[in-house]
């Protein structure tokens, strides 16, 4: 009963996820297909641009640049926004339901959800030049692994060892942003420092722990995610008609959905981490 709770809740936790990345996906998708439209109805831009855009098409949008920075791009960074304070705005009713073993019900998923809306956009604020320190860091951490792999097998897997390695970097970096959001909730404080500063209690026992989780899930989404790379790839080299662009649609929104269900698990597994810590278990 609990294992199937603790699933519920991650896939409800999923689908809330998904249908905001749907939602903020056809803010760009549409306005931008209606406007490239009208404005290039006779040119090759239009002509099979979505869902499977060749390179015809992009190099002749990628030509149009006061278009690009009129428009789509401006459309770009209002969706990017937006998608940003939805997910951090659900974050809170997500997380707060998984630390809890609770129900998804609406009146408690948009109180929690406001409560700590300001705490963690804080969160993903501060954690910003993190990221991009950490990507210039294991960076040069994954080309040189890379270069070692290289020594014995091909250039090509060089390649894939350095941007493994990255991915695994910023994905435990992630599994720690989440860890503070858990800290907020437990605390009942937006602080970050305060977050922070509980957080160094907790990795002191719990560090190996939760290296392991997150390494181990990271594996996994990797694996999926180059699985789904190379789908794409397989019908992007498929003859542009209808049963191609219908693979492509239906790929797109599974794609949407697994990376939906592969963030809450991320959020589950690192709840371990906080109940392991709060009870010793």
């Amino acid at each position: 009963m609990r294992l199937s709770l603790k699933f519920k809740n991650t896939l409800r936790a999923a689908i809330i996820l998904y249908a905001i990345k749907t939602i903020m996906a056809l803010i760009i998708v549409m306005p931008t297909w209606i406007y490239l439209s009208g404005k290039f109805g006779l040119s090759l831009i239009t002509d099979g641009f979505w869902p499977i855009p060749q390179r015809v098409q992009l190099v002749e949008l990628f030509w149009q640049v006061r278009e690009l920075a009129v428009v789509v791009i401006p459309l770009l960074l209002i969706a990017g926004l937006l998608y940003f304070l939805a997910v951090q705005f659900a974050f809170g009713g997500i997380c707060a339901a998984i630390l809890r073993d609770g129900e998804f019900s609406p009146a408690s998923f948009c109180r929690d959800s406001g409560k700590h809306f300001g705490g963690f956009v804080k969160i993903a604020v501060a954690a910003v030049p993190f990221f991009i320190i950490a990507f210039l860091v294991f960076d040069l951490v994954g080309i040189f692994f890379g270069k070692l792999v290289g020594l014995i097998a091909s250039d090509a897997s060089a390649t894939v060892i350095a941007a493994f390695i990255i991915f695994l970097a910023l994905y435990c970096l992630a599994g720690y942003l989440i860890i503070l959001r858990f800290i907020q909730i437990r605390i009942n404080k937006t602080s970050l420092r305060l977050a922070v500063k509980y957080s160094k209690l907790i990795m002191r026992t719990q560090a190996r722990r939760f290296l392991a989780l997150n390494l181990l899930a990271g594996l996994l989404t990797s694996i999926i995610l180059a699985i789904t790379f190379l789908l794409i790839g397989a019908i992007c080299k498929m003859e542009y008609g209808f049963l191609a662009a219908f693979f492509m649609v239906v790929l797109q929104q599974l794609i949407i959905f697994v990376g939906s269900f592969l963030e809450a698990m991320q959020i589950s597994i690192n709840a371990r981490i906080i109940k392991e810590y709060d009870y010793g278990t």
